[in-house]
C-alpha cells in the first residue's frame, strides 16, 4: 500500500534538493550511488546507529549516528529511508511531522492501521511521499501494462508471481519481504477496485502469491 501527494518525480520539480539518507547498509548503498548520478540531487547528510557504518563514506557527507539532529537541519528538503521494516513508521512519522517529503523502501509499514495513519499524515501535510517500488519504472513492466490496456492478451483471470533467494531479515518473512514488488505491479496493471481473493505460500526462501 501506498499513498504519494504529487506524481514520484515531484520531488525534483523545483530544481536540486537537499537530501538525506537514513540506514546505509546492503540497500542503503545503492540509494547512494544512484544520488550521486542524479545532477537534481544533493545527498548531504548520512545517519546510522554505529560509527563504523558510516566510516567507508567521504567526509563530503555530513555523518550522524541520531536520526533526530538531521530533521533539525533547516536545509533539508527530503528523508530516504532504507531501514529494517520495523522501524520505517516512527521515521516516517517524524519526517513527516518535521515538514520533509520522505522516500521509503518497501515494505512500508507492517500494519494496516500504520498505514492508514501514514495516509492521513501525508494528507494533512501536503508534503511528497513515496514507496521504492522500483518495478513500476521498469520498461519491460511497462511494455506489458501497454500490451494489457489494449487487450493484446485478452482477458487476464489470474496471475502469479514467485521470487526465489531473498535475503534473511532479522524483522519480517520472506513475503513480508518481496509481495510487495508484485503486488505493486499487478495493481500497476489492472487497477482493481475489489480484491476477490488472494493467496500466498512460503516455502524456506521461495514465496509465491496468487491474485
Amino acid at each position: 500500500m501506498a499513498v504519494c501527494s504529487e506524481e514520484s518525480d515531484a520531488i525534483f520539480h523545483n530544481g536540486m534538493k537537499t537530501l538525506a539518507l537514513i540506514g546505509v547498509g546492503k540497500w542503503g548503498k545503492n540509494i547512494v550511488s544512484t544520488l550521486e548520478r542524479l545532477p537534481e540531487a544533493r545527498l548531504r547528510y548520512l545517519c546510522a546507529r554505529k560509527k563504523e557504518s558510516l566510516a567507508p563514506y567521504p567526509d563530503t557527507y555530513e555523518k550522524l549516528t541520531d536520526w533526530h539532529k538531521i530533521l533539525e537541519r533547516t536545509d533539508l528538503d527530503a528523508v530516504l529511508i532504507a531501514t529494517p521494516p520495523s522501524t520505517h513508521y516512527e521515521f516516517i512519522e517524524s519526517a513527516l511531522k518535521a515538514g520533509k517529503d520522505v522516500f521509503v523502501e518497501k515494505p512500508m509499514v507492517l500494519s494496516l492501521r500504520e498505514a492508514e495513519q501514514i495516509q492521513e499524515l501525508v494528507l494533512e501535510s501536503g508534503r511528497v511521499f513515496m514507496v521504492g517500488y522500483e518495478y513500476l519504472f521498469n520498461d519491460h513492466i511497462n511494455y506489458l501494462k501497454k500490451e494489457i490496456e489494449n487487450g493484446s492478451l485478452g482477458k487476464i483471470l489470474e496471475v502469479r508471481h514467485e521470487h526465489v533467494l531473498s535475503p534473511s531479515r532479522p524483522d519480517v518473512d520472506i513475503f513480508w519481504d518481496e509481495a510487495p514488488h508484485p503486488l505493486s505491479i499487478f495493481l500497476h496493471f489492472f487497477n482493481p477496485q475489489k480484491l476477490i481473493s488472494a493467496e500466498g505460500d512460503i516455502q524456506h526462501d521461495t514465496a509465491s502469491s496468487d491474485l
